[in-house]
Parts: C-alpha cells; structure tokens; sequence
C-alpha cells in the first residue's frame, strides 16, 4: 500500500510539474509576443513621426522659398 501511495505522489508530481512547464512556455511565448507587437508599434510610430518631421520641414521650405521670390 505505501508502495502505491507513493507511485500516485510522484505520479502527480510529475503531472504537476508537466503542467508548471507548459504554462510557463504559454506565458513566455505570450509575453515574447507583446514585446514583438509593442517594438512594432514604436517603429511605426518612429516612422511616423519622421514623416510628419520631415513634411513639416518640406513645407516650411517651400514657403520660405516662395517668400523670397514675392520680395
């Protein structure tokens, strides 16, 4: 009986421990998945914000070139 006892304790430890590494794997993979989204977001929003930089300075130019030609 005690034989048995304790195959059902590292059977569950076992079964305990399969679970643990399977929800640690979901969770890293998950978090591994919002770090690759956020980067995303942030070169996007890099990218974006260069654009608008570099239409404002585009603009700005051309208005000061058309500026000089009225004068």
């Amino acid at each position: 009986m005690l034989d048995s006892t304790h195959s059902n304790v590292d059977y569950l430890i076992t079964l305990w421990g399969m679970l643990l590494d399977h929800m640690i794997e979901a969770m890293t993979t998950s978090f591994r998945a919002d770090v690759r989204t956020r980067e995303l977001n942030k070169n996007r929003w890099v990218q974006y914000e260069d654009e608008q930089n570099s239409n404002y300075f585009e603009e700005k130019k051309a208005t000061m070139k058309m500026q000089r030609t009225k004068q």
